[in-house]
């Protein structure tokens, strides 16, 4: 098995392929990784990532493809490792790369769908996607929203039921929260909101606090209208983190404005993991799971004052977020079938048999 991806970077992408890895490496599959493009040192999520594929004895190549021009030297890079396999599976990145490839090795292709927002696929998807041998989505509303032909829909690898079993959701006091949000730092994941969410907040919880953990590009945007508004006393951005755990300690609400998700939400799934309530959008990839009212409040996504109002009626209503905390948590035990998931996949790569 040869998966490959764009780069490994922080990521839905990332952290659905270290949890693949994590819960393959004891079934009879030889896994090794291949990343397109060069990896930042500097990002905490590769540097982990790295430490853990080693740890599992996955190989990782990481080649240096940085435009079009080095596009045929990729595709016989990536055809070369794909001829050492039985299959190629795409997690992520430009579809002409892997599509080529594997064409090129006569190796099956299966390609992961993990976003609900047409938008969000990759450039070449529709043509990449119709070439697949399997589309793999994470969700319905993934594999409902892409349209591909020969889709099949397994749910991620993504919160174990040890660690579900862990979490015992918190019963805060009524007052003036810790809201966290974790997040990377673009606009489909609904960060411009969230100068407005923290004004309207404070304006009726003096002492809110906001901490809002992850990188990308509206970062420096974000500071900036932060301090414009004077919300600074409010919000502390925290940068790409490793500690989310810590961070859930410390938080009384979860926030997630994200417009688009593959399934929940990877930062809304350990919310629910770490029992900490929560406020998320009512996009088709949540409503899957978690229903409004029962396992968290859910708003439009474009409604930040409705994110707000939902976050003071939780901060002063502490039963109501301590059971919304336990149905999410039960949410996601029911839907997130870890052993399943893994069964699953393992047949699918079954089906293919050794390459001749």
């Amino acid at each position: 098995m040869l998966f490959v991806t764009s780069r490994l970077r922080t990521g839905g992408g990332l952290t659905l392929l270290q949890h693949r890895v994590a819960h393959l490496r004891d079934e009879p599959v030889r896994m090794s990784i291949v990343a397109l493009h060069p990896t930042h040192a500097g990002d905490p999520a590769a540097v982990e990532a790295l430490r853990a594929f080693e740890a599992a004895d996955v190989p990782v190549h990481v080649l240096e493809h940085r435009s079009t021009k080095d596009l045929p030297r990729t595709v016989v890079q990536v055809a070369r490792l794909a001829r050492a396999v039985d299959v190629v599976h795409q997690v992520a990145g430009p579809d002409s790369i892997p599509a080529a490839a594997s064409r090129l090795a006569r190796r099956p292709l299966i390609r992961d769908i993990i976003t609900s927002n047409p938008e969000d696929l990759p450039r070449g998807f529709r043509r990449g996607g119709r070439t697949a041998t399997v589309n793999l989505a994470i969700s319905h509303a993934a594999a409902a929203s892409a349209g591909a032909p020969r889709t099949r829909v397994i749910y991620p690898h993504l919160a174990t039921a040890e660690q579900r079993g862990e979490a015992v959701p918190p019963v805060p006091e009524a007052g003036d929260p810790t809201v966290l949000v974790v997040s990377r730092l673009s606009a489909r994941k609904g960060i411009e909101r969230l100068p407005d969410v923290i004004s309207a907040t404070a304006q009726r919880l003096p002492g809110v606090r906001f901490l809002i953990a992850g990188d990308g590009e509206l970062r420096r945007s974000l500071e900036e209208e932060i301090v414009r508004r004077a919300l600074s006393p409010h919000v502390a951005v925290l940068g790409a983190r490793d500690d989310v755990p810590g961070l859930h300690s410390l938080a009384d609400i979860y926030l997630s404005p994200s417009a688009a998700e593959g399934l929940v939400g990877y930062a809304t799934i350990e919310a629910a993991t770490y029992g900490t309530p929560i406020v998320a959008t009512s996009i088709p990839a949540v409503t899957e799971v978690l229903e409004d009212g029962s396992d968290a409040l859910l708003v439009d996504p474009a409604d930040g004052l409705g994110m707000a109002d939902a976050i003071v009626r939780l901060a002063r209503d502490p039963e109501l977020a301590a059971r919304l905390a336990s149905g999410a948590a039960r949410a996601i035990d029911e839907a997130i079938d870890v052993r399943r998931s893994t069964e699953e996949l393992v047949a699918l790569y079954d089906t293919f048999g050794p390459a001749g």
